[in-house]
């Protein structure tokens, strides 16, 4: 259990450190029945961060934290029982400090199980993030999704995934969109039909928040002429979207602009260009964008 201990306690964690004056500040503010004070406070004390560390403390706040309802606090308390610090270690405590603490923050419970995730658990995975998905929570029903198409902790089933993808993508989230789509370019849980893939791509691209691995899956199909007439411009455009979109330079993005641009598709032939892509790249730990880029510096460009 110690991963998901130093895990939990990194979420609970408030990043600043507290002087003295605003230490006392946040006393006052707990005393007042501000939750989530308390629970600052008790993540202080759990670890001894500007404090000396204290479990006895850090369980006093985070039960008075998990008292008003804050998801993190019954969090802390959960962490603990768990571990057995300032308290007997009780994982059946802790699981029912866990489960109040996913039903009060649907972040807990993808927090939860993402980190049962990382320790192999995934039937404790799994029921932390079928809990988000039943709080309307998209990122818990597209991570289920994604358990069914790995087939981790359950068996492989890619109609299953797709029945996840499909919740999470009418709630508009990008990556649900997305790997809905990719199910429909390899046919896997439904009939291959790259026309809906389109569409599924052109949900996660457009989103409001972005998603470059969808604009970037939309050029691919204008690249190869699948579901749409073939377009090299129009696949500039969505690759250019998914090499800068919102901020996140998506590597593979790049390396298919330089590609573009270094073979003359819907773009006038410019290495230049193409360099600086595959720089882009490279920058980005494209291994193959650093190799074209290696390859055009020697030729002078």
């Amino acid at each position: 259990m110690k991963p998901l201990h130093i895990l939990l306690l990194t979420c609970l964690l408030p990043m600043s450190v507290f002087a003295d004056d605003e230490f006392d500040k946040l006393e006052k503010t707990c005393n007042q029945n501000n939750g989530h004070a308390c629970t600052y406070l008790g993540s202080l004390y759990a670890v001894g961060k500007g404090v000396r560390q204290d479990y006895s403390k850090a369980k006093t706040y985070y039960e008075k934290a998990c008292n008003l309802n804050i998801g993190r606090g019954c969090g802390g308390l959960g962490y603990l029982y768990a571990g057995g610090q300032g308290v007997r270690q009780d994982y059946n405590k802790a699981e029912i400090y866990y489960e109040k603490a996913c039903n009060l923050d649907k972040d807990m419970c993808i927090f939860l199980g993402s980190s049962y995730a990382k320790e192999q658990n995934y039937t404790k995975t799994k029921f932390y993030y079928e809990k988000a998905c039943n709080h309307g929570y998209d990122q818990g029903c597209y991570n289920l999704g994604v358990l069914y198409a790995q087939g981790q902790g359950v068996r492989q089933d890619y109609g299953k995934a797709k029945t996840y993808y499909e919740k999470a993508c009418n709630y508009d989230y990008a990556p649900g969109c997305d790997d809905l789509g990719l199910l429909y370019t390899q046919g896997q849980g439904v009939r291959q039909d790259y026309g809906k893939a389109k569409i599924y791509f052109e949900k996660a691209c457009n989103n409001n928040v972005g998603w470059g691995r969808g604009c970037l899956n939309l050029g691919s199909l204008y690249v190869k002429g699948y579901g749409v007439t073939q377009d090299y411009n129009k696949a500039k455009n969505y690759f250019e979207k998914a090499c800068m979109n919102h901020g996140v330079i998506d590597s593979v993005g790049c390396f298919n602009l330089g590609v573009l641009y270094a073979e003359g598709l819907g773009v006038s032939q410019d290495m230049n260009v193409a360099k600086e892509y595959f720089g882009k790249a490279c920058d980005n730990g494209n291994q193959k964008g650093c190799d074209a880029y290696r390859e055009l510096n020697e030729q002078g460009f």
